[in-house]
């Protein structure tokens, strides 16, 4: 609550522009807001790379991404850019990830597919292999991208944050996607 407190009144004197990989509803989006309050303007970009540039150009203030996750170590590609870079690290965000399984239906029974980024399928594999072990799993660029292609088919799902499903509906009110599971990540 201080939080949202402290970004409203940084936005009342300047407004901050945060540069973050991937789409809306993405688990570094979360830490973004989680960081910076939700009176920034969020920026989202396709890659790490493009982060970094949106901070070097001054079309950003900040940038977050990804560094680490405790399942699959570092994230090298940030790594590598950071080494590369002239921007300098600001400070730390740590998140607990927590990853849901949406659907439209909302019935376990209907998936014939599940969306996922790589990573996210990986933090999952026990549940999938024990709860879906004939349903195909298909990669997709991140969490949120997964969520909207749930969405477009019944018969499909997502592992995402429960945010995305959220933030499915806020977009528009014939996407909704329901939560089919919750906290179906490994330990």
């Amino acid at each position: 609550m201080f939080g949202e407190i402290i970004s409203a009144c940084r936005s009342l004197e300047v407004k901050l522009t945060v540069a973050y990989l991937g789409p809306p509803a993405t688990h570094t989006h979360l830490a973004c807001l989680e960081h910076f309050g939700s009176s920034i303007q969020s920026l989202p970009q396709e890659s790490i790379q493009d982060v970094f540039e949106a901070v070097e150009k001054a079309k950003a203030s900040y940038g977050m991404v990804p560094v680490e996750n405790s399942t699959e170590g570092v994230v090298n590609r940030t790594l590598d850019v950071l080494i590369e870079s002239e921007v300098k690290i600001f400070g730390e965000v740590l998140t607990r990830i927590s990853h849901d399984l949406l659907s439209r239906s909302g019935r376990a029974e209907d998936v014939e597919k599940i969306y996922s980024h790589p990573q996210a399928l990986e933090q999952c594999r026990k549940w999938l292999r024990k709860t879906f072990p004939r349903v195909p799993l298909v990669e997709t660029v991140s969490t949120a991208k997964a969520a909207q292609l749930a969405t477009d088919d019944p018969k499909t799902a997502a592992i995402a944050n429960s945010f995305a499903a959220v933030s499915m509906a806020l977009t528009s009110s014939n996407l909704k996607l329901k939560i089919t599971s919750i906290i179906i990540h490994d330990s």
